[in-house]
């Protein structure tokens, strides 16, 4: 068995990677100097490689340790806060000069976007674990009674697809498109709309209930991003703005974190140290209140920073 020290330092290493991974998914300031990307005859292409190559590498580290050494699921926050802090990292050595174009509601449906993609990866998992069979309804459990880790981990899921092998496959492809479009697409002027329609087809090949609801949150605050900015202008002083754009960030953190949390709990029935199954699954739907209210608080503080840092005439 490898030493509870060896454990840590492996599940350090892939936060790393997951850190440098997320820096060169969003291209920040910091990646340009990188030697792979600066001599590159498209440094896009090439920070997008580099950045699939090291979170390829950090997964690798994950799947082992799931395999072969057992699963501690708690520890997954030790390598989801080298994710966030890559992100808040990148924000911070950032130049000032730039950031009159940076968008906050961009940056937060990439990060939630890219969370709904892995959940629908997760989701896609464990439907083809359960093999080449066909489901009796539209209507279906993604975790299946053999990879069950405790008596409430169903994970709900819809699917058109009469086979679970074939949900699983799509649902996998249609999460990564989402993971995609959301890391690099979701900022173009009808990005939105692809997060949106892949979305729609993760939830219809069996990708999961709840990505679906914070999509159309997502799709409808990016639709009517103009109007919102233009209310914010004329409903709120720029000191309520100022004051309540400062915290958009540690609540898209606290959000990711709550998010993640319950992927863990939905999966595993862990939370902190509550035994009662009983009370893990109210939590756990608990949770989808604490997820929806701090949605659409993220989406107000976000909407105050860009109707500051964006000039009037963009929205």
């Amino acid at each position: 068995m490898i030493s509870v020290t060896v454990r840590y330092f492996l599940f350090f290493c892939s936060g790393v990677f997951f850190h440098m991974s997320v820096l060169h998914f969003f291209r920040f300031e910091e990646t340009a100097t990188h030697y792979m990307i600066r001599n590159s005859k498209s440094p896009a292409i090439a920070s997008a490689i580099w950045a699939c190559v090291q979170s390829g590498l950090g997964l690798a580290i994950i799947l082992l340790y799931r395999y072969q050494f057992g699963s501690n699921p708690e520890t997954m926050f030790l390598f989801v806060g080298f994710c966030f802090w890559g992100i808040m990292h990148g924000l911070w050595v950032t130049p000032k000069k730039n950031k009159i174009c940076f968008s906050a509601m961009a940056v937060m449906t990439s990060v939630i976007g890219i969370l709904c993609g892995v959940s629908g990866l997760e989701h896609g998992f464990f439907e083809v674990l359960q093999g080449n069979v066909m489901p009796t309804s539209h209507h279906i459990n993604a975790i299946g009674e053999a990879n069950r880790f405790w008596k409430y981990g169903l994970e709900y899921a819809y699917t058109v697809i009469p086979n679970f092998l074939a949900t699983g496959i799509c649902a996998m492809i249609f999460s990564s498109a989402v993971i995609v479009t959301s890391a690099f697409f979701v900022r173009k002027k009808h990005g939105w709309i692809a997060f949106m329609l892949l979305s729609i087809a993760q939830y219809l090949t069996g990708g999961g209930a709840m990505q679906i609801g914070l999509a159309v949150i997502l799709g409808i605050a990016a639709f009517g991003k103009g109007t919102l900015l233009r209310f914010f202008r004329k409903a709120l002083p720029i000191r309520a703005r100022t004051f309540f754009s400062k915290l958009w960030i540690p609540v898209l953190i606290l959000f990711s974190l709550v998010l993640c949390q319950a992927m863990i709990t939905a999966i595993f029935g862990i939370f902190l140290c509550i035994q009662d199954q009983t009370a893990v699954i109210a939590i756990l739907y608990s949770e989808v209140f604490w997820i929806l209210g701090l949605l659409l608080g993220e989406i107000f503080l976000a909407g105050c920073y860009d109707s500051l840092s964006h000039p009037q005439s963009s929205s």
